[in-house]
């Protein structure tokens, strides 16, 4: 108790508090920025509220642009799950042990540059795939924005 009233009181006793301004260094340098960037921007919001507003009316004329948002959605969720799935039983298949009996089954040795090659693989084929249908989303939505 006494201690905690003389936290107050004592001048010197949050200076042993100093490990933690560097942190309020840095946090003060964002603050900083942040105030600048406001301050250089502000003169761009009344565009910005102009676009959003025209976005918002293209959208309600035209609302399949959310059934495309949908199902590229859909779709994407499905094959986040198919390469979660596909992954494991990659990694299931191909780990190179002795307790492994899929190793010598079908799919020749399993060998951890194997392993590694065909996990790369698959999380780049995702990588693609992905893009793909970001890619494609995009532009259907783009072309009812830009014949607009």
């Amino acid at each position: 108790m006494l201690r905690a009233s003389l936290l107050w009181a004592d001048p010197a006793e949050p200076l042993s508090y100093r490990g933690y301004l560097s942190a309020g260094i840095v946090f003060l340098v964002f603050a900083v920025f942040y105030a600048f960037c406001f301050w250089s921007w502000r003169s761009r919001i009344p565009f910005s509220v102009l676009m959003l507003q025209t976005a918002i009316d293209v959208a309600k004329n035209y609302g399949h642009v959310f059934m495309v948002s949908a199902i590229g959605g859909f779709l994407a969720l499905c094959v986040g799950a198919w390469f979660a799935v596909t992954f494991v039983a990659v990694y299931i298949k191909y780990t190179p042990s002795a307790n492994n009996p899929a190793c010598g089954v079908g799919g020749g040795s399993c060998s951890s540059g194997k392993l590694i090659g065909l996990l790369v693989f698959t999380v780049f084929s995702f990588y693609w795939l992905s893009e793909v249908i970001k890619n494609v989303m995009h532009v259907s939505v783009s072309g009812v924005y830009g014949s607009w």
